[in-house]
């Protein structure tokens, strides 16, 4: 199992589904990701895991929607630990724990939606969506979802957004012959970081790359957002 350490997180945080097993009590902690975005704690639970030889226990926090084992600031507090940057080593007691770097190629967030919403049958949506932070830092990035499925009949098309910009959305087609509610929260698909890279574009792939920066933050599913389906990506969706 990989532990990532990060001095600016204050509490020890683990995936559920690194533990699957652990009894869990009501947690007592209200966490926050750096861009302000609640966490859902599932519980607190106490976990002994092994680095180097060296046996610790520690009372953690089980999250429900990261893939890690985050060691912060309350850890490194308690072992007392000496972090070396110029030599990657972490020093607790007498132990030295030799630290490795992340790789970016491996960084995925979850992109989730942000209010209840619903789309007619047989039309498109603009809705809006928020990237979850971990907590993690990371450079400023532009980032890509893949297609993905939501339902017979129902996909969010590819979508690129950038950091830098203050207001997220998805086309979500609605192809079915019912409705389609999405609830806030409910995952919509799996982010990765792209390096974007100039180019004289086409009308096919502007209508499938979708990417929406506004500043108003009263952005919903209106008349302007909310439209027939266009007969090409009817076509297209009938076709995958």
């Amino acid at each position: 199992m990989r532990c990532l350490l990060d001095s600016g997180c204050e509490r020890l945080v683990i995936s559920a589904d690194l533990v699957p097993h652990a009894k869990l009590a009501p947690s007592q902690y209200s966490l926050y990701a750096a861009n302000k975005a609640s966490l859902d704690v599932v519980g607190d639970s106490v976990i002994s895991f092994v680095i180097d030889g060296q046996l610790f226990e520690v009372d953690v926090s089980v999250l429900a929607k990261v893939d890690k084992f985050l060691l912060g600031s309350e850890w490194l507090g308690k072992q007392g630990a000496k972090w070396d940057f110029a030599d990657g080593t972490v020093t607790s007691g007498n132990h030295c724990i030799k630290m490795h770097h992340r790789h970016r190629a491996g960084i995925c967030r979850h992109i989730v939606v942000a209010h209840d919403c619903m789309i007619p049958t047989r039309h498109e949506a603009n809705v809006i969506i928020r990237m979850e932070d971990d907590g993690i830092p990371l450079p400023l990035s532009d980032w890509a979802v893949e297609p993905q499925g939501l339902g017979p009949g129902v996909m969010a098309t590819c979508t690129l957004f950038s950091d830098s910009q203050s207001q997220l959305v998805a086309l979500v087609l609605n192809n079915s012959l019912k409705p389609k509610s999405l609830r806030a929260n409910s995952l919509l698909g799996m982010a990765e970081p792209v390096q974007c890279l100039s180019s004289s574009g086409s009308a096919e792939l502007s209508e499938l790359l979708f990417a929406y920066s506004g500043d108003s933050s009263d952005f919903a599913l209106h008349d302007e957002s909310v439209m027939p389906a266009s007969s090409s990506l009817r076509s297209r969706m009938a076709q995958t």
